[in-house]
Formats: C-alpha cells, sequence, structure tokens
C-alpha cells in the first residue's frame, strides 16, 4: 500500500470522527444530566478508539515517509495490513446508543478521558460577591484551565459546585459544550464584575457595626475590617483610591476612648488607611497586655448601679449578712468580672447605650424593667 492510501484512510477516519462527533452534541442536547452522566463512559470509550486509531496511521505514515527518503524501494509497509485490520475490526464494533458532547483531538489524547469523573474538593460558591473571585480561582485551577477535561465535564463539575441564587440563574442551560461557555458568562456577569464586587466590599465595611471597648468585641470588628480591605487590595484596588473615604468612616465607628488613646499616641498628624489599620492594631495590643496583667478575673464587691460611673469601687466586704455573689458576665463587655470593674467600656454614655440595647434594668443591672425592679439598691 502507498503513502497515499494511508493519507487517505487517515482523512476518511477523521472525516467519519467529525461526523460522529456532530451527531454526539445533538443527541446530548436530548439528554438530561443523569443520563449523559451514565454514557460518558461508554462514549468516551468509543472515541478513545478511533483516536487511538488514527495515531497508530499516523505512525505509518511517519515510518512509510522515512523509509521513501531512505531508499526508492517499494513504500509498502508490513504494519498497514495490521493497521487495516485493526480498522475493520473496529467498523463491525456496535456504536453506543448515546454519544458523549463534541471533543477535541488534544482531549482524547490524555488517557484520563477513559475512566469516570473523579472527586475534586472544590470550594462551593451560592451567589455572595465576595466570595467569587476565591472561587473562580479555585476552579479555574482545577477544571477551567484542565485540558484532559472538556467541556462538558467542565460545565458538569461547575454545577456541582454550586447552590442557591448562584444555581437559580443558569438554571435552564443544558449540559452541553456550547452551554458552558454561556453560563460562565452569566456569572461572571451577575457575580464577578469588578465594580460590583468594589462596592459590596466598601458597603460591607461601611456597614460594619459599631464595636465597644471591649477587646473581644474590637479584635471582631479590626478582622473584619481587614479582611474586606484585603479583598478590596486582592482584586486591584490600592488603599490610595478609598483610604480617603473609609479612615472617617471607621474612626467615627470607635468608641471614644479608643479614638482618644490614638489620636493622643499619634498625634494631630493628618491619618490615612494603614496608620490607622496599625493604630487599631497597636491599641489591641495594649489592651490584651493590660487585661493579662490587671487580672480582669477578680470580681469586686459592688452596688449594681454604681456601675455607670467610674472610680466608684464601693466595698461591701465588711458588711455583716454579706451573701456571696454568683460571677456573671460583665453586661457591658461580657468579660469575666464585675460591671463596676470593667475598664473596657469607661464612657457613662456607652455603658447606658448598652443597658438600654439589652433592655436591662438601670436600677441593679437585671432583666426586668425599672418600675419592676426589688432592688433596694438605687443609681
Amino acid at each position: 500500500m502507498t503513502l497515499a492510501n494511508f493519507l487517505t484512510i487517515r482523512g476518511l477516519t477523521v472525516k467519519k470522527q467529525e461526523t460522529i462527533d456532530q451527531l454526539n452534541e445533538k443527541i446530548v442536547e436530548e439528554l438530561s444530566e443523569e443520563e449523559v452522566s451514565e454514557e460518558i463512559e461508554e462514549a468516551d470509550r468509543y472515541t478513545y478508539d478511533i483516536e487511538m486509531a488514527v495515531t497508530k496511521l499516523s505512525k505509518i505514515i511517519k515510518e512509510s515517509e522515512i523509509t521513501d527518503k531512505q531508499s526508492s524501494k517499494s513504500l509498502l509497509n508490513p504494519n498497514a495490513h495490521e493497521f487495516i485490520n485493526y480498522t475493520n475490526h473496529q467498523e463491525s464494533q456496535p456504536q453506543p446508543s448515546f454519544m458523549h458532547a463534541n471533543t477535541s483531538a488534544s482531549v482524547f489524547s490524555n488517557s484520563s478521558m477513559y475512566h469516570k469523573l473523579p472527586k475534586l474538593n472544590l470550594p462551593t460558591f451560592g451567589g455572595n460577591m465576595l466570595e467569587w473571585q476565591p472561587f473562580w480561582d479555585s476552579f479555574s485551577a482545577a477544571v477551567h484551565d484542565n485540558l484532559s477535561l472538556n467541556d462538558v465535564q467542565k460545565f458538569n463539575y461547575l454545577k456541582s459546585q454550586l447552590f442557591g441564587e448562584a444555581t437559580q440563574c443558569i438554571a435552564g442551560l443544558q449540559i452541553t459544550n456550547t452551554n458552558y461557555g454561556q453560563a460562565l458568562h452569566v456569572l461572571k456577569q451577575r457575580f464577578g464584575q469588578p465594580h460590583k464586587i468594589v462596592q459590596t466590599y466598601m458597603q460591607s465595611l461601611i456597614s460594619l457595626p459599631s464595636p465597644t471597648s471591649n477587646i473581644t468585641h474590637l479584635k471582631k470588628f479590626y478582622d473584619s475590617m481587614e479582611n474586606y480591605i484585603r479583598g478590596l487590595e486582592s482584586i486591584g484596588e490600592s488603599h490610595e483610591s478609598f483610604g480617603s473615604l473609609l479612615v472617617p468612616i471607621i474612626l467615627n465607628k470607635l468608641p471614644g476612648n479608643i479614638r482618644e488613646n490614638m489620636v493622643r499616641a499619634h498625634g494631630g498628624d493628618h491619618w490615612n488607611l494603614p496608620s490607622l489599620r496599625q493604630a487599631i492594631q497597636h491599641e489591641i495590643t495594649i489592651k490584651e497586655a493590660g487585661q493579662s496583667v490587671n487580672g480582669d478575673d477578680i470580681e469586686p464587691n459592688y452596688t449594681p448601679t454604681s456601675a455607670f460611673f467610674t472610680g466608684t469601687n464601693r466595698n461591701y466586704a465588711n458588711q455583716k449578712g454579706k451573701r456571696d455573689i454568683t460571677k456573671k458576665p460583665c453586661i457591658f463587655c461580657q468579660g469575666v468580672h464585675a460591671p463596676l470593674a470593667c475598664k473596657n467600656v469607661m464612657e457613662i454614655e456607652d455603658r447606658k447605650r448598652i443597658v438600654k440595647e439589652k433592655q436591662a434594668c438601670f436600677n441593679c443591672l437585671g432583666n426586668h424593667r425599672v418600675a419592676d425592679c426589688k432592688s433596694d439598691k438605687t443609681l
């Protein structure tokens, strides 16, 4: 058999593969997601066999070209009969009832296509715009940029990682090669537009609840603030572009005594976002150190309503008939100390605000109204 014969056979085989791929795509459009998953292994096996035949034929052609250059002898290749028998055998095999979607030759040359889809440990996404970029970075690295997967397989992976609003926005798209790209476009338009993500980060920062002077509340506020700021930086936003807007907002959220301490340490210079972040972190470090040194776990004896004022530690230790007081968390900061000894919330107005928010008694800090208070201790 001549080199021309080999080239003709390879061309016909490739053309046959293209025809089958077109039929496969039409069939897949009529299948449900479950049916596609059931047929994927059988379809991959058949297409894999075709690809192997084309690869073997290409090898024969290459060997024939080398032989032709080395000598002017006959181009008849002993492997030709082997290939003809192989292709005839493949044509005699029954084709599967359902074919997998259209895929490129480069995909099928990878032997990993011969088995079912492996399970991947990927993050899920439900529609929170602030979680889109981390989700997409992980999905892109593991699935989207994986050359061993075709678009139908990628679409299967994508749908398995979505829930909630993210699932609903692509619910009408069937799993096909073409629809995978369409699904990505819809998701990126809804959740991945940079200006929308920036707006969401900024709104989240503005909506942060104001902390009290309690170390736990202050740390929670700082961690949330840092998380949102780092999120802005991760999408290419520089603190120079949004810092001047955030500085007054963040400062106004801080308790008065915290601001005073920060200004005292910082001086009267103009604040910028990096210096403000550093100052809050420094204040947290100082409060943590002071908390451990002062031994806030020791609860003094006190009159409940005197806790609204600082420096009024009344000692009733020597009073007759004194009963042991059951230790309860401080109403102002939830620390393990008496409200009177609280060093985290020092301002009278802050203390009154907290009692009002918790709907506690202004007379004894109990869980009832002042009108119902039976305590003989008054403010």
